[in-house]
C-alpha cells in the first residue's frame, strides 16, 4: 500500500456542486512523521541560533500507528496564502519556518492513530455515516490565529462562515466512527476555521489559554 497509504483520511471534497464527495481516501498527508529519524530532522524548523528544531507531533509515534486525519477540502487563492503567511510573521515575530499550507482544509478531528489492520474498517465506517450527506457550498471570512494542541505549531486561519450548520453535522458523523473506535471526539462549541499557513513555536511564543 506504500508508506503513506493510511496516513490521511480525507472527509470530503465539496467543490463540485450536485457531486457527492468521494468519502474517505487515505493519502500521505501525515507520511513525513513515519519518516526515518534523519529525514524528519531535515524538515525541522531552524532556531535563531541556528540549531535545528523540530515541533513534537501531536501524539506519539508508535511503531504499528498510523497518523490520520479527517478534513474536508478548501481551495484558496494564492495571494491569500501569501497574505497569511506575511500576517501570521508580522503578528507572532517568535515563529520559525513560518510558510503556507499546502493542502488548506477543514479539519474535522484531533489528529489520532489508528493501527495497520484498523485503516480499512475506519474508512467503511466513515462512508456509512456520511453517506445522507448532500453537498453544499462553504466561505470564510474572519482572520484567527490558532494554537496547537501541544503549543507546538501556531496557524493563521480564516473562519468559515456560510455552510458552518452543515459542516457542524458532518463534525457530528465523524464524532460518533471516533467513538466507535475510542478516539477522542473534536472539540466542544468548535471553531471551524481553514489554516493557510503555519509557523512553528519557539520559546515564550505561546498564546495564552482561554
Amino acid at each position: 500500500a506504500g508508506a503513506g497509504a493510511g496516513a490521511g483520511a480525507a472527509a470530503a471534497a465539496m467543490q463540485r456542486a450536485g457531486a457527492r464527495p468521494a468519502l474517505p481516501a487515505f493519502g500521505d498527508a501525515a507520511a513525513r512523521e513515519l519518516r526515518p529519524k534523519r529525514a524528519r530532522e531535515e524538515d525541522a524548523a531552524s532556531g535563531p541560533d541556528g540549531r535545528r528544531l523540530r515541533p513534537p507531533p501531536a501524539f506519539a509515534i508508535e511503531a504499528g500507528n498510523w497518523p490520520t486525519f479527517v478534513f474536508v477540502r478548501a481551495s484558496a487563492p494564492g495571494q491569500a496564502a501569501a497574505r497569511a503567511v506575511a500576517r501570521l510573521t508580522r503578528e507572532h515575530p517568535r515563529l520559525a519556518d513560518v510558510d503556507a499550507i499546502a493542502a488548506p482544509h477543514v479539519s474535522l478531528a484531533r489528529p489520532f492513530a489508528l493501527r495497520e489492520h484498523q485503516i480499512a474498517g475506519f474508512a467503511d465506517s466513515l462512508r456509512r455515516e456520511l453517506d445522507g450527506q448532500k453537498p453544499f457550498g462553504a466561505s470564510c471570512r474572519g482572520w484567527r490565529v490558532f494554537e496547537s494542541e501541544n503549543r507546538a505549531r501556531k496557524f493563521g486561519a480564516v473562519m468559515v462562515q456560510r455552510g458552518r450548520r452543515r459542516m457542524t453535522g458532518l463534525l457530528a458523523c465523524v464524532d460518533r466512527v471516533l467513538k466507535s473506535y475510542g478516539k477522542a471526539t473534536f472539540f466542544v462549541n468548535p471553531e471551524l476555521h481553514v489554516s493557510l499557513s503555519c509557523g512553528v513555536a519557539l520559546p515564550g511564543s505561546a498564546l495564552p489559554h482561554e
